[in-house]
């Protein structure tokens, strides 16, 4: 897991995981994208970074699959962040 100290808190573009159930509960109640394998939450805040939290359902199997599926979801995340820099 990530977590960027301040001193890496420099663009909207660093990355922060979430770690806290709180922060986690509170992702729950924002708006919902919903698609055929994946659900995201998202909503605005104030911060300099963009925070991310990764969860997967025990659907998706037992802990090693679990782990596997949050590994790959944190890949992915950080392959896009690359390609959806805004200019200037």
């Amino acid at each position: 897991m990530e977590n960027f100290s301040s001193a890496h808190r420099k663009s909207k573009h660093a990355l922060e995981t979430l770690s806290k159930r709180v922060d986690f509960i509170a992702a729950s109640k924002a708006e919902k994208f919903i698609g055929k394998s994946i659900i995201v939450q998202a909503r605005p805040n104030s911060l300099e970074t963009i925070r991310v939290g990764y969860t997967a359902s025990k659907k998706v199997g037992g802990a090693v699959l679990r782990n596997k599926a949050k590994r790959r979801m944190r890949s992915l995340v950080n392959e896009l962040k690359n390609i959806f820099k805004p200019h200037g």
